[in-house]
């Protein structure tokens, strides 16, 4: 998981948010965000902004009406079993597979 904190405007200041999934599958655009500040959590980099970072396995990060982050870990290692595809039941297994599943989600 990622999280960015997003200033007004972004890197240069005066710009919405556009942005998309590598795979082309998810597409976010927000022009709010050229006027306000946000955090944002993916899976994945949504767009070319170096702030993204990734949090660690057991982080609780909570983002307050102010947009002031915090983090602690609250688990002291990762999951003891791990969520598989195989776990999830068929469409939510699609969504996780992406387009190129044959399922459509």
């Amino acid at each position: 998981m990622l999280m960015m904190e997003r200033a007004i405007g972004g890197p240069t200041g005066s710009r919405h948010f556009d942005g998309a999934s590598s795979a082309g599958t998810v597409r976010v655009r927000s022009g709010g965000l050229a006027e306000q500040a946000a955090v944002i959590f993916a899976s994945e980099p949504m767009d070319e902004d170096p702030g993204w970072c990734s949090l660690e396995p057991g982080e609780l990060v909570h983002a307050g009406d102010d947009l002031r982050v915090r983090s602690r870990m609250v688990l002291d290692g990762p999951p003891a079993q791990r969520l598989r595809l195989e776990d999830l039941d068929v469409r939510a297994a699609a969504f996780q597979r992406g387009p190129r599943s044959g399922l459509t989600p």
